[in-house]
């Protein structure tokens, strides 16, 4: 009877715990999302998913890798800046790293335009801001 008893609480325990990891995901998702800018999505889906790559990779640890960074900014305008902004979404981000995290407890999610304000120095900026002929930070 005791064994019943210890096995019916494991369950209700279990149940409980999934219970409340499905809520904090879902809260999660409602309350982290960014709003999407209109664009005329000049870009193909393998090019956004591209450059998100290559943008990704070039700003994910401590070393930022600018010229990665303006070779992508070379090759878009500003509605390819916002299509590529639009597919991002918001990806955690530790700033004492300098990067991508996959742990849902620390860092922040960013958008793209806080990533790059974050990683990239005031002359890459400044020539971001040139080839796309935008004022993003």
């Amino acid at each position: 009877m005791f064994t019943i008893i210890k096995k019916t609480f494991a369950n209700k325990k279990a149940l409980i715990i999934s219970v409340l990891l499905v809520l904090i995901y879902v809260v999660n998702k409602l309350f982290n999302t960014q709003p999407k800018i209109d664009t005329q999505n000049p870009l193909t889906n393998n090019e956004t998913i591209t450059y998100i790559d290559i943008l990704t990779v070039a700003m994910a640890d401590s070393f930022t890798d600018y010229d990665a960074i303006i070779g992508v900014f070379e090759k878009i305008d500003k509605d390819g800046y916002f299509q590529i902004y639009n597919a991002f979404g918001t990806k955690r981000y530790i700033d004492m790293f300098g990067g991508l995290s996959t742990d849902t407890f620390f860092g922040e999610n960013l958008n793209l335009t806080q990533w790059l304000n974050n990683e990239c120095n005031d002359s890459t900026k400044e020539r971001i801001t040139e080839l796309i002929d935008f004022t993003l930070f």
